[in-house]
């Protein structure tokens, strides 16, 4: 398993890069979508900042295993963007 440090950015942009959390937030904006892309934090930080970090993914309704985190990013946008994009929400 990939292992991060909490003190060292590169460390976990090495493991999700900053196109993967591009394309991910791009994918995760559509509309309900069924599977969400992002991180699995596995294990927490010790004592000298190191965790373990995958990429992943999950069903939107699924909840993430016991001891481990989650994290999908997803695009922000305005109420006009959102409203511009479905003018018809039901």
């Amino acid at each position: 398993m990939p292992t991060a440090n909490i003190h060292d950015r590169g460390s976990i942009e090495r493991i999700y890069s900053q196109d993967a959390y591009a394309s991910n937030a791009s994918q995760n904006d559509r509309r309900k979508p069924a599977m969400l892309r992002g991180v699995r934090i596995t294990a927490a930080a010790n004592d000298e900042g190191d965790f373990t970090i995958e990429p992943a993914s999950q069903h939107a309704g699924e909840v993430a295993s016991v001891g481990a985190v989650f994290l999908a990013p997803f695009h922000r946008v305005t109420a006009e963007e959102n409203a511009a994009a479905d003018p018809d929400p039901r």
